[in-house]
């Protein structure tokens, strides 16, 4: 298995976009990005680690985008 998860989401025009990582307590693990993007679809990495570059445990984890004041949320399970 790939110690790696893509996030994928697409966006209609520029805006600034926000992703992070949240677990199943609602805990900030790890801020992904923020950078004004270009219209479009894009996938970002995630390497499996919070924020202080440890591997993360099996579990169920939460994608935020957030994006011009909408919000989406997706979930990861990490094996």
């Amino acid at each position: 298995a790939s110690a790696k998860v893509d996030i994928a989401f697409t966006t209609g025009q520029e805006e600034f976009i926000q992703l992070s990582v949240y677990d199943m307590l609602g805990r900030n693990v790890k801020h992904v990005m923020s950078n004004t993007m270009a219209s479009g679809r894009h996938t970002f990495e995630w390497d499996l680690t919070d924020q202080s570059g440890n591997r993360v445990i099996s579990g169920i984890y939460f994608v935020r985008y957030n994006a011009s004041g909408h919000t989406e949320t997706s979930k990861i399970v990490v094996r």
